[in-house]
């Protein structure tokens, strides 16, 4: 007689995004989000996220993720609302 056996095999995933930027005039931190996450140039969430640029700018003025500007004229996006984006089913 052939005993068989059955293998389960589970997998965990564990995602985590480092930044890291050289731009210096960058506010280092949300103060709008709880944990304070890192804000972001447009450039970087797109690379980050995996769009372009433009769907970032598109995000920002439709309100789905939030920004800051600094005094130059530099856009700041946060990283939390980006983050919530990349999770949510389609």
């Amino acid at each position: 007689m052939i005993k068989k056996r059955k293998t389960e095999i589970t997998v965990d995933t564990h995602e985590v995004w480092l930044v890291r930027s050289w731009w210096r005039g960058a506010p280092a931190r949300c103060a709008e989000c709880p944990g304070r996450p890192e804000m972001l140039t447009p450039e970087e969430a797109a690379r980050l996220a995996g769009l372009t640029s433009r769907a970032i700018y598109r995000l920002v003025e439709s309100g789905q993720i939030h920004s800051t500007e600094t005094e130059p004229g530099g856009l700041f996006v946060c990283l939390a609302p980006l983050r919530l984006l990349q999770t949510q089913p389609e």
